[in-house]
């Protein structure tokens, strides 16, 4: 069991649909996992490793957060932001980034961004922030 210690509020995760992307399988696992802990239901959390099966998943699932790392094997997870039908708060994990890419990721629209590797206590204070920010429509 992840420690969750001094992370309450988090109880709308209970209704939250997210999506994790990262081409990393076992950092996209623990990710979803971390995302469960925070006490998200199973099939509310969907993970994939690339933009092209974001997509997919997004028209169908509609999540309400999207953690993504920025670079994906096809592109990068801002061009997400560019999407038509985009409603999502998206997280961004990176785990090298000049501050221009940070700048430009929060000028598109970035709620969130976290340096990799990072803890289930930076992830669960990320979730916290976009709370407020969340389209709590039904799926």
């Amino acid at each position: 069991m992840i420690n969750t210690n001094g992370l309450d509020g988090l109880g709308f995760m209970s209704e939250a649909r997210v999506l994790v992307i990262d081409g990393n399988f076992t950092y996209r696992i623990a990710l979803k996992q971390t995302v469960l802990s925070f006490g998200a239901h199973q099939e509310n959390v969907g993970a994939v490793r690339n933009l092209a099966s974001a997509r997919e998943i997004i028209q169908e699932f509609n999540p309400m957060i999207v953690i993504s790392d920025l670079q994906l094997e096809d592109g990068i997870a801002t061009d997400l932001l560019r999407d038509q039908n985009w409603k999502a708060v998206l997280i961004l994990l990176c785990s090298d980034s000049s501050p221009e890419k940070i700048a430009n990721a929060k000028s598109l629209g970035v709620e969130q961004f976290i340096y990799k590797p990072c803890s289930q206590t930076q992830i669960g204070d990320a979730l916290k922030m976009v709370e407020s920010k969340c389209k709590w429509t039904a799926h």
